[in-house]
């Protein structure tokens, strides 16, 4: 034994670095393309109330994920706690415009927006779309599967929601992305991407289908120089009930995608240890492009003793994407926390508390390059003190040597709760 034991020591240590690294499950392309008609002379379809399995998706989302927390005690209040504000921004709201409404009428209504030179996309559930900057709409309401209506019905019968808008600043282009599971709960599920073949989003689009083995919950999206890099959380139905498989990273042949190639690949991922991370956010670049040898990034929080914060680092190889990987670059500590809002989010009135989506990074992870270092911004819901949420943000900066946390606050001015936020710079 006075052998054994050392040697058992040195191999633990010797496979706890392979252990940090991850690399492709499989590489494959799109089981479905089309390039569609220009968007505007396509019969719109309406929104309207669908049969769209988005009530057993809400089921997925708040049962089988692992639980807030490996805390078992409330901080007190907040040591980081923001009260006030400094200078106040110069900049005041020049368009302030009424958007769409949730035709579905589904829980989660699923917003999401983004905008771009000269259009706002704004997507709720199964419907989008698209304003002027002066807040004026130019099309729409419409109903998601407008876009895929020429499609085969698998393609267009099915639209289930969790929508992504982004525009892509360096191609100048849109990408739209939603969940379609024509056979749920049992697979296959679909990821369906369209990217518009201009800057215009009432032209053309090219369409993708990217088939599943798992139920590909809540899907964030990031653009990189070298891909659109997606997260979910991965689920399988064992006949009874839903259970948590892992998270998966999916990055996508950008170029490809972009110039309209049916030959588009896709590298998968998965993320599974000890079912951390969760929910994790994609970087997504905003101003000057990353360098050309930077990795992509992905972060997510943690709740224990103490809190962590990972940020993993994408190499992707499109010349031998077997080789490409993902490695965990920092663990971060930040300030201590709580997440713990076991009531929720009161409202007035006596009506149903909303929940606090308290135990995941909030979209999105943004991405910015400098002179002499680089930034990540994001944010998530905690319990400031008393039950009261409040919005912890972090800025994280790497000069060269790796990523740091260079800043953070909750911001909470008062007793009002305050939670979803996005932080952007």
């Amino acid at each position: 034994m006075r052998i054994l034991l050392p040697i058992l020591y040195i191999l633990f240590f010797l496979a706890f670095p392979a252990y940090a690294q991850h690399y492709p499950s499989h590489v494959n392309k799109p089981v479905y393309f089309a390039k569609t008609r220009p968007l505007k002379d396509m019969k719109p379809i309406l929104p309207g109330i669908l049969d769209d399995g988005k009530d057993e998706v809400y089921e997925i989302i708040t049962e089988p994920f692992p639980e807030i927390s490996d805390a078992v005690e409330d901080p007190g209040i907040d040591p980081v706690l923001q009260q006030n504000t400094d200078t106040k921004s110069p900049f005041d709201i020049s368009v302030n415009a009424e958007g769409m409404w949730n035709y579905q009428n589904k829980i989660p209504p699923d917003t999401d927006g983004d905008v771009g030179p000269d259009h706002y996309i704004q997507m709720v559930n199964m419907s989008f779309a698209v304003f002027d900057k002066e807040g004026t709409m130019v099309y729409g309401p419409v109903a998601n599967i407008t876009i895929w209506q020429d499609a085969p019905e698998i393609w267009s019968d099915f639209s289930n929601g969790d929508p992504i808008v982004l525009y892509d600043e360096a191609a100048n282009r849109w990408l739209i992305s939603e969940l379609s599971f024509p056979h749920h709960p049992y697979s296959p599920h679909y990821i369906k991407i369209a990217i518009s073949e201009t800057a215009d989003p009432t032209g053309s689009w090219y369409l993708y289908g990217f088939e599943y083995d798992y139920f590909c919950d809540y899907p964030k999206f990031g653009v990189w120089h070298d891909g659109y890099y997606m997260t979910t959380n991965n689920n399988y139905w064992d006949g009874s009930q839903w259970h948590f498989h892992a998270v998966g990273v999916s990055v996508f042949e950008r170029d490809s995608l972009l110039a309209g190639s049916p030959d588009a690949r896709r590298i998968f991922f998965d993320l599974y240890p000890n079912n951390e991370p969760w929910s994790v956010l994609p970087a997504d670049y905003d101003g000057e492009p990353p360098p050309v040898d930077a990795p992509a990034y992905l972060a997510y929080y943690k709740e224990a003793f103490p809190d962590r914060i990972g940020i993993y680092s994408v190499h992707t190889d499109w010349i031998i994407p077997g080789n490409s990987v993902i490695e965990l670059s920092e663990t971060l500590h930040p300030e201590p926390f709580s997440g713990s809002l076991p009531d929720g989010i009161p409202q007035p009135d006596n009506a149903p508390y909303l929940s606090a989506l308290s135990n995941r990074l909030m979209y999105r992870l943004q991405y910015r390059k400098f002179d002499n270092y680089q930034t990540m911004v994001t944010n998530h819901t905690v319990n400031r003190g008393n039950g009261v949420a409040g919005i912890r943000w972090y800025e994280f900066r790497d000069y060269g040597s790796g990523w740091q946390i260079y800043q953070q606050g909750t911001y909470s001015p008062d007793n009002t709760s305050r939670w979803m936020g996005s932080a952007a710079m």
